[in-house]
């Protein structure tokens, strides 16, 4: 489980597979954010794929929700979603949370066994509680 000041981290380490769930509702959200690679660097850039399944929904599985910029913080939303509907209002909801986590102060935020930032299935007890696999920890966090 990872902590709600703990989501920005999470959704920015850049293969982040999170499912953000209301335990009063027991609604809940899956979110998986991509990090663009730069074509010619091969570094990763501030460029983010969207995509948001919404437990509940009529279209099932995940949709484009859009691009998110983490050194702006801005979210385009994808051209086919309708402003104010229940999708768009959720991915919003979300996207502000990466700048106020604290938003997601009474949810649960699980990932996906895999970490967040590579991918690579998560064995180690440390590690699947933080999301992050011991040297993508000192990549996200810095050396500790």
């Amino acid at each position: 489980m990872i902590q709600a000041n703990a989501f920005t981290q999470a959704a920015l380490a850049g293969r982040a597979e999170l499912t953000i769930q209301n335990p009063v509702t027991g609604q809940h959200v899956k979110l998986k954010m991509k990090q663009k690679k730069d074509r010619i660097t091969k570094k990763p850039s501030t460029l983010y794929f969207v995509d948001v399944a919404i437990s509940n929904d009529e279209e099932k599985g995940y949709r484009k929700a859009g691009v998110f910029f983490s050194d702006t913080r801005r979210w385009i939303p994808n051209k086919q979603m309708v402003r104010g509907d229940r999708f768009w209002t959720i991915v919003n909801f979300l996207m502000q949370s990466i700048e106020q986590p604290q938003n997601l102060e009474n949810t649960v935020i699980l990932h996906s066994g895999h970490c967040l930032r590579c991918g690579r299935k998560l064995t180690h007890p440390e590690s699947i509680q933080s999301g992050l696999g011991p040297e993508c920890s000192g990549r996200v966090y810095g050396a500790r």
